[in-house]
């Protein structure tokens, strides 16, 4: 039987088939499930378009008084759900003919997509930012703004530092997919196993329902500017256990699908998604030990010593 060869395995990682196109940007994304971008992107004014989308100069504490607060999952706490979606508002750029027209071609691509010029926000504001635990150098965050009696799925993209036209596309339909979900919104951020594996699902669709859009606009086809790890982790998963699993996790937050496709190695899964080694190491190991046929003692072992546990 095929033993895990660590060595081959963790040193070189996985590029599955279906993401041998990706580029490899060796991102450091924020354990916080956010879709981070691997670099500042210019903004869109450098595209010769609308400069709404110019980098934010400083507000005056436009934040200070919003009435939002952050959760420990993707739900957002407001003491009513209208005031919050006006603090966003605030935060962000207004509304504008050209978010519009990029709306309305994700729109016409894809329908099924919860997103409209009128639930995407364009946040420029730091102190939004921090106030909603999102960092200024994440690319964006599907959220769900409630007041405990009615909820209001939101679309963030932040604008802090200029947002790309390209780069809008793809981020903007990344979360409208994990609005359309909706399940893994509302799995606590610290369940960090699970995000690793409903990212790399959610980007793995959302790339190719970017590109659906970006070809109607007439712009270059996106690769996908991030989580390559987390889609080589859910290539694996899905070459031998199926999706079927990934779709209970992402549509109802249930883990049921992906423990009993695992077994015995769920448990070490877990421990080696929460060690203290970098976000890209310890995709390394969940990936080699997903793919493995067989996991001895020494092959655990040796996971652990590689994530520094």
């Amino acid at each position: 039987m095929k033993r895990l060869r660590l060595l081959s395995a963790l040193l070189w990682a996985w590029t599955p088939a279906s993401a041998a196109v990706l580029a490899d940007a060796r991102l450091s994304v924020p354990t916080m499930p956010v879709f981070a971008a691997p670099v500042a992107v210019p903004a869109l004014g450098a595209c010769a378009l609308a400069p709404a989308f110019a980098a934010a100069p400083g507000l005056s504490g436009a934040a200070s008084a919003a009435p939002v607060a952050a959760t420990a999952n993707g739900l957002v706490r407001a003491p009513d759900v209208d005031a919050g979606l006006a603090a966003l508002r605030r935060a962000s750029y207004p509304e504008s003919e050209e978010v519009a027209r990029l709306v309305a071609a994700i729109k016409e691509a894809h329908p099924e997509l919860p997103i409209s010029a009128q639930n995407l926000f364009l946040i420029r504001d730091p102190a939004m930012l921090a106030q909603l635990d999102i960092p200024e150098s994440a690319a964006g965050a599907a959220r769900i703004v409630t007041d405990g009696r009615r909820e209001a799925p939101v679309v963030i993209l932040v604008a802090a530092h200029g947002v790309a036209l390209d780069a809008f596309v793809e981020f903007a339909v990344h979360e409208a997919v994990h609005l359309m979900d909706d399940g893994i919104l509302r799995v606590g951020h610290d369940q960090l196993l699970k995000h690793f594996f409903a990212e790399g699902w959610t980007q793995m669709r959302a790339v190719t329902l970017a590109n659906d859009a970006l070809s109607a606009l007439g712009r270059p086809l996106t690769p996908g500017h991030a989580y390559h790890k987390e889609i080589a982790l859910v290539d694996v998963f899905s070459n031998r256990h199926g999706t079927s699993a990934l779709d209970a996790l992402v549509r109802e937050g249930s883990d049921a699908g992906l423990r009993a496709a695992l077994g015995a190695r769920w448990d070490l899964a877990g421990r080696l998604a929460s060690a203290p080694a970098a976000r890209e190491k310890r995709l390394n190991a969940l990936i080699a030990l997903v793919n493995a046929d067989a996991v001895g003692p020494e092959d655990e072992r040796a996971l652990l010593d590689y994530v520094g546990l």
